[in-house]
């Protein structure tokens, strides 16, 4: 039996705490017990799809000089070191608890294999000989120093699974096994690219909580607030909603927190464009053939935040926003690539059934298509595995933003094994559970 969750982003606690608890687990993992009861595995595997730390999403890479940050000139692994031990020191429970013996607490008929699938946000994890050996240790996992795998394939459950950052330009910068006819993984030295989409969370998203809190100075009765309510950006879905989410902070706050959240964009945006990774970034995106790219998408971002004022934001930048949901349905798609890529090797062809990506934050259930004829027939799915960390999504009415949790597992029982219902099945079959948590 699979199991596989993605996107908790544990983070440090300096850019704010936004994930579970150890209680949130221990729920979580009384209920996969229960099914896993069920299904009466001999062999279980939580499968653990990307961005389990955040080591981007912190204020303390604001302590190390910029050019040993990850996207500087002599990056340090000390100091990636440093930000994990955070993360784990923050979440010291919730690690004991996985490290533990998942079985034993939870009644689990075989104990539980953790398998860690690195994401964009743990990209370093994977990168670092050093953060290798200290993640396994944290998971309780065999000791070793090699490099994780980017990819999860599994014939017996029918499974592709990967973060999914893959198919997102500003969170991977490409391979060239795309180009290939033939499923092929994607070489480690691919993953270890710095994407901008690190720069954004931290440089931006990180780094606009304190240069708000700095621009209202001491004396305004809002200021420590308003630093911890900035903190909620990243969360911010879909993330072009990002400026009217700063309008929004704005308008509803008075004309010095208004003139503070104008000045704090200014600022951190001309910090961000300073950067020399991001004028080389956008030289090596910005393409003469494609009149929108990512390049221009970065360009165009740069101009809103130095430009405009967020209290007066320009509703025609809509148009932004019409790209962004042009990429809505780019995951599943994606999925029918894998699957055609997939059943070029004949080793693999019709094996596959469910490509399960995490990264959207957004879990997501989509028909594929079919595989086999009469009795043998198969059905084929792209499953997302959501978040579990809280999102702000923009109301309908148009009036504010709403915040809640949600909690995502997808299971995968294999032939042999029984379903929820107790039926056994005779090939791989999937279920996924969400559930929602207001966040207070």
């Amino acid at each position: 039996m699979l199991i596989l969750l993605s996107d908790l982003h544990l983070m440090d606690g300096t850019a704010g705490i936004h994930h579970l608890t150890a209680d949130a687990f221990r729920e979580a993992f009384d209920d996969l017990a229960k099914i896993a009861n069920k299904a009466k595995p001999k062999d279980i595997k939580i499968v653990l799809l990307g961005d389990i730390f955040d080591l981007i999403r912190t204020e303390r890479w604001f302590d190390v000089p910029p050019e040993q940050r990850p996207w500087g000139s002599a990056p340090s692994e000390a100091a990636a070191l440093d930000i994990l031990e955070g993360v784990i020191a923050k979440n010291q429970e919730s690690f004991e608890l996985m490290a533990g013996s998942l079985g034993d607490v939870f009644g689990f008929p075989a104990e539980p294999e953790i398998v860690f699938i690195p994401g964009n946000h743990d990209r370093l994890c994977s990168m670092y000989p050093s953060l290798r050996r200290r993640v396994r240790e944290a998971f309780g996992m065999p000791a070793s120093d090699a490099p994780f795998d980017h990819q999860y394939l599994d014939l017996d459950h029918g499974v592709l699974g990967r973060h999914g950052q893959e198919w997102d330009a500003f969170n991977f910068e490409g391979s060239e096994t795309f180009r290939l006819q033939e499923y092929t993984p994607i070489p480690l030295e691919d993953y270890f690219r710095v994407p901008i989409g690190d720069l954004l969370a931290c440089e931006v998203a990180s780094r606009m909580p304190s240069a708000v809190r700095d621009a209202l100075g001491e004396n305004h009765p809002q200021r420590d607030h308003l630093y911890r309510r900035f903190q909620d950006l990243f969360d911010v879905r879909p993330m072009i909603a990002i400026m009217e989410w700063l309008n929004y902070q704005a308008d509803r706050n008075d004309e010095a927190v208004q003139k503070a959240v104008n000045e704090a964009v200014r600022r951190v945006g001309h910090e961000f464009g300073d950067i020399p990774f991001v004028p080389d970034w956008i030289d090596r995106h910005d393409q003469a053939r494609n009149p929108f790219d990512e390049g221009d998408v970065l360009q165009m971002l740069l101009f809103i935040m130095d430009s405009i004022k967020i209290t007066r934001f320009d509703r025609s930048l809509r148009q932004i926003e019409g790209a962004e949901k042009a990429q809505e349905d780019k995951f599943a798609l994606k999925a029918v690539e894998d699957f055609q890529r997939l059943d070029a090797n004949p080793d693999l062809k019709g094996g596959i059934l469910y490509a399960i990506y995490g990264h959207t934050h957004q879990a997501d259930q989509r028909a594929v298509g079919v595989v086999g004829e009469g009795s043998k027939e198969r059905y084929r799915m792209y499953l997302n595995t959501g978040t579990w960390r809280p999102v702000q999504r923009h109301g309908l009415s148009g009036k504010g933003f709403v915040n809640w949790m949600n909690i995502t597992y997808t299971v995968v029982c294999k032939a042999g094994e029984a379903n929820w219902g107790g039926r056994i099945e005779t090939y791989p079959a999937f279920q996924t559970w969400t559930g929602a948590l207001r966040d207070v």
